[in-house]
């Protein structure tokens, strides 16, 4: 089966797979090939977390929140004293952010059902290093590069909250900590090898409290008067230069925040009024810290607070590295960052803008759907990045080498996102998607390969339906493509003289934009299934459905409903498909045989996303880009061989894959099988010979 997996608006490079397996014994071998790409953007950089380890180094780093769609890293900022330049990200999903003089640590959580993940750097590239297991990250804080606390709550472990201690090779959990804690909102880890927190006060019946972690045990720590809500807590080298933030209800029912400070014995309120609510502070290893109103910068200097009659500019996320040299990151006022934000420094008498570096230039390009009529000869499609426009790549692989074209015809005003192709031979080949114009809505996208020339054939697919379209399969001269509006799928078909809306599947997706949301494959005319994610019960379920030629069989009645994710499928023959999934928790799978009369479902020990095949009892499944697909190398040292009745691993070994590779699409023919996607690193291919 052809479909698209492509995320538009997020920087990929070009991966292709190329499988030979139509024998599974021997040691085999893989080549690497190269892909080609095109076009050139500017990378988007996007600063929400920022850090200093001294006035001489900062870090700025992007936080993408996109769940388990596969994200780029992007870029952030790295201040070396004089200005700023662009720095890669290590992942996507940062969860945290610390620096200690120049060695830094970032936390990560890219893929929901996988580790989270550590990386750091002293001044140059970062480098992974030992994960953080289930543990969902909330904050994460370093004394020295040895010395480092992250808190958060176990995916497993229920509403206790956990810390984790790094001693510079590897995590333990915080001895003597706290399991009746729910949650722990700030971390300080100081010099001498403690750390600060605040808690929600281990069920004492308190809003919170003030906790002290010595490398051995816990020690509450004592305050005076009635504590207010939390905002920020930040420290220097030791507990006394620490400055807590909060907020306080008044007599007249009025809020005021304040500060409290640690006098060696309790915390106590700082005589100094900020007089409107504080939105950050920042301590540094002296005791000196910056704080920042809407309309104030404040200062502290031994242990005083004063309003310095400088307000900040707009802005997030304070870094200092001195009390002297603190950053502000500014906020973006587009959509799409074509210039970082804004960055302004405060040198202890105002704030003046930071010199940013321009956006770097990066290849962008990615493939969507790839589809083979023969064993050396196929067709892929995606998108590429020229400036800020995305325009239709297409790339031809003759089993030995990629080259480019022939180019889909779009006029230059509008936007095409050509998501799946399907070929029945060389100069039989149409490609789906949505195209957008200017003002309007994304509508159907379809066109035809001669072998040679496009055909535009968008208006006849948009007076059939006038959504956007996922997928396509191609039989003979008869094609089905399938999308999602916004309360239903919808389906068209073509016997190769325009197309016609079909009677739609069952059911409507769970996002209507969601470019996978629906998928199908064809045997004929007269046979075909579609896979989609729906809502039931409160969770997304999956509704697999079979066209018999008149009608789609209900999935309720068939056994086509699941809770596990089946995001492909193939129909190697009529009256023969197969669907493969992914489960939400674990690291296991499924896949579901039409048997004529019904779905009958089946274990798969890892999780599947992509499945094609070429005979009845020859089909080849892969990892993919659906939800919770595992990336890098588990895509394909996990691939599985359907012999018709059970799967069993194609072999062992597999080439080097980063870990942010994507596979895309996945088609087979004469036992020869050919995986498209992207990267977001280098552009990437593989060869693999029985």
């Amino acid at each position: 089966m052809e479909r698209a997996r492509r995320r538009a608006g997020r920087a990929s490079t070009l991966v292709v797979v190329v499988l030979i397996a139509a024998s599974c014994s021997g040691p085999g071998s893989w080549r690497v090939i190269r892909p080609l790409t095109r076009g050139s953007t500017p990378a988007p950089i996007d600063v929400d977390a920022l850090a200093c380890g001294s006035p001489t180094a900062c870090v700025a780093l992007p936080v993408f929140s996109h769940g388990p769609r596969p994200e780029p890293p992007g870029f952030g900022e790295a201040w070396d004293g004089t200005s700023w330049t662009p720095t890669a990200a290590p992942a996507r999903n940062l969860y945290g952010l610390s620096c200690a003089g120049d060695w830094c640590m970032a936390v990560a959580r890219p893929d929901p059902v996988e580790p989270t993940r550590v990386w750091t750097r002293r001044g140059g590239p970062w480098t992974e290093v030992a994960d953080l297991g289930d543990l969902i990250v909330s904050s994460v804080d370093c004394g020295s590069d040895r010395h480092c606390v992250a808190v958060g709550q176990t995916a497993s472990g229920g509403s206790a909250a956990v810390a984790r201690h790094w001693d510079g090779r590897r995590w333990t959990t915080v001895s003597g900590s706290r399991p009746t804690s729910t949650w722990i909102s700030h971390v300080q880890c100081l010099t001498d090898g403690s750390c600060a927190f605040v808690t929600d006060g281990n069920g004492d019946g308190v809003p919170y409290a003030f906790e002290r972690w010595d490398g051995a045990g816990w020690a509450r720590l004592p305050h005076v008067g009635t504590l207010p809500k939390a905002i920020d807590l930040s420290c220097g080298a030791t507990l006394t230069t620490c400055a807590f933030a909060g907020v306080w209800a008044g007599d007249d029912g009025a809020e005021r925040s304040a500060f409290l400070h640690w006098t060696g014995s309790r915390w106590e309120p700082d005589p100094f009024e900020p007089g409107q609510f504080v939105n950050q502070v920042e301590c540094v290893g002296d005791g000196g810290c910056v704080a920042t109103t809407q309309d104030q910068t404040l200062v502290r200097a031994d242990g005083v607070w004063r309003a310095t009659g400088v307000a900040p500019p707009p802005g997030q996320h304070l870094a200092c590295g001195s009390a002297s040299a603190c950053f502000l990151k500014g906020y973006e006022d587009a959509p799409v960052l074509t210039e970082p934000p804004p960055i302004h420094r405060w040198d202890g008498t105002g704030w003046r803008p930071a010199a940013v570096a321009p956006n770097p230039t990066i290849s962008d390009a990615a493939l969507a759907g790839v589809s083979c009529p023969t064993a050396t000869w196929c067709l892929a499609v995606g998108d590429y990045k020229e400036g800020l426009a995305t325009r239709p790549l297409v790339q031809r692989w003759n089993g030995s080498a990629w080259s480019l074209g022939p180019d889909l015809p779009v006029p230059a005003e509008v936007t095409v996102d050509v998501r799946a192709v399907s070929c029945t031979a060389v100069d039989r080949c149409v490609a789906v998607g949505a195209q957008t114009r200017p003002g309007g809505p994304p509508g159907s996208f379809v066109a035809r390969l001669d072998g040679t020339t496009w055909t535009d054939e968008s208006a006849s697919s948009a007076a059939a339906s006038p959504y956007a379209l996922n997928d396509v399969s191609c039989v003979g001269s008869t094609c089905v493509a399938v999308g999602n509006a916004s309360s239903s799928v919808v389906a068209i078909r073509s016997d190769g003289a325009g197309w016609a809306a079909m009677p739609p599947p069952p059911g409507a997706p769970v996002i209507y934009d969601e470019r996978n949301a629906v998928q199908v494959a064809c045997a004929g005319a007269m046979s075909c299934a579609t896979t989609s994610f729906q809502f039931q019960g409160g969770g997304i379920a999956t509704l697999l459905s079979y066209w018999d030629g008149t009608s789609w069989s209900v999935p309720a009645d068939t056994g086509g409903v699941s809770a596990d994710l089946f995001v492909d499928v193939a129909c190697p023959a009529p009256g023969r498909c197969l669907a493969v999934a992914t489960r939400l928790t674990g690291n296991s799978g499924a896949s579901a045989t039409w048997t004529g009369s019904k779905w009958v479902a089946q274990d798969v020990p890892v999780r599947l996303g992509l499945v094609s095949c070429d005979r009845a009892d020859r089909c080849l499944a892969t990892a993919g880009a659906g939800p919770f697909a595992p990336g890098g190398p588990a895509q394909l040292s996990d691939a599985q061989l359907w012999d018709g009745g059970t799967w069993r691993r194609v072999r062992p070994g597999a080439p080097t894959v980063p870990t942010e590779t994507v596979l895309s699409d996945l088609s087979c023919r004469a036992g020869v099988c050919v995986a498209a996607g992207f990267s977001l690193r280098d552009p990437l291919a593989y060869r693999f010979r029985s």
